[in-house]
């Protein structure tokens, strides 16, 4: 189960890392129900540089904390059409 969630987790951030930043604050951030200045903070006290990987890495972050993995696999499956 764990290699399951760690997987799915991963797919997500691949596919969120290849979005445009604006894409994601439109598309990824509401399937999540996080704000854009609360990621953009994240990234900064991360010390990480406002990049399309980044974010990723700050959301997958969140994710793994705040969902289920029926939750991550639906959101996976919601954004995979959408992958750029």
């Amino acid at each position: 189960m764990q290699t399951t969630s760690k997987t799915k987790i991963s797919e997500l951030q691949i596919i969120i890392s290849k979005m445009p930043l604006e894409v994601c604050s439109t598309t990824v951030l509401p399937e999540l129900g996080v704000r854009w200045r609360e990621v953009s903070r994240a990234v900064r006290n991360a010390r990480l540089p406002m990049a399309p990987t980044s974010v990723a890495r700050v959301l997958c972050r969140h994710v793994a904390r705040a969902l289920t993995l029926e939750e991550i696999a639906e959101i996976v499956s919601r954004l995979r059409p959408v992958e750029f």
